[in-house]
């Protein structure tokens, strides 16, 4: 074999192997994992419940989604569009519990308290610090949404985000951006980062605490825990009482325990 022929295989070879690995990459990018293990529950009458409650409870859901995203560490980093099926999944448990109205422990959790699931992980606010010498910055500092810049316009128009803030802080020009429906954000905020020109893209977290959901879906059932918080909340809540549902996919509901501090004192 001739140099030029072993040159011309190796070449090819080397195609080859990265047409391949770029599938792959493609694919595992692309590979929609089975977030609900297959199961969903059965749909909830809605017709009674308010709008407020449902706008809340599918916020609630999606928080929910988010930290199940958040537990798988290559999804944590890459997966900006969150589940719609474990959100519906979630969704619909807590609006059984809500209709649960048999269980008196419902009332705790849905009228006296009314608990929901505490913001965290951020699923709206983005913030991105920007080099404020770049030409395509000087349009977030007018107040312009978009900006010129090509990768950072088309990440706007993707997930429809809108230019809530500018802040030309001594240290920092950083702006805030908004999405319209609940996405996890720390994904969003890599392809952010390598566009030339931010300094750094992250989610505009939040320095409290307070009431809170916490789900996981089980082969049998799903399980929800509802905690209340208080006493210092600011600082990390003192004290919290739970209370433990599970939602099983024919849709009936059972409460399992409460437990924690006693509940908090006052007039509800």
């Amino acid at each position: 074999m001739s140099k030029q022929t072993m040159l011309t295989y190796l070449v090819c070879v080397l195609l080859l192997f990265g047409l391949s690995l770029s599938c792959n990459l493609l694919e595992a990018e692309n590979d929609d994992r089975n977030w609900t293990n297959g199961k969903q529950l059965p749909p909830p009458d809605e017709s009674g419940i308010p709008d407020s409650v449902k706008n809340a409870y599918w916020q609630d859901a999606a928080q929910l989604a988010l930290r199940d995203v958040y537990n798988d560490e290559e999804s944590k980093k890459s997966l900006i569009e969150i589940p719609d099926e474990l959100i519906q999944l979630y969704y619909d448990g807590l609006l059984h519990i809500y209709q649960a109205t048999s269980i008196p422990e419902r009332d705790s959790v849905a009228q006296i308290f009314k608990i929901h699931a505490f913001p965290s992980p951020e699923l709206y606010s983005l913030l991105v610090a920007v080099d404020s010498t770049k030409e395509w910055t000087k349009a977030w500092r007018n107040g312009n949404r978009l900006t010129g810049n090509p990768q950072i316009d088309e990440l706007m128009e993707q997930y429809e985000l809108e230019l809530e803030r500018y802040y030309h802080w001594p240290w920092s020009h950083t702006a805030v951006l908004l999405s319209p429906k609940p996405l996890n954000i720390l994904a969003l905020a890599q392809p952010f980062a390598t566009i030339d020109g931010v300094g750094y893209a992250e989610p505009n977290g939040r320095c409290y605490d307070g009431n809170d959901i916490t789900a996981s879906v089980e082969p049998g059932f799903v399980t929800y825990l509802f905690s209340v918080g208080y006493g210092d909340c600011p600082a990390g809540c003192i004290s919290r009482r739970f209370w433990e549902f599970t939602v099983g996919y024919n849709g009936k509901v059972h409460f399992k325990k409460s437990y924690g501090s006693p509940p908090p004192p006052g007039n509800y």
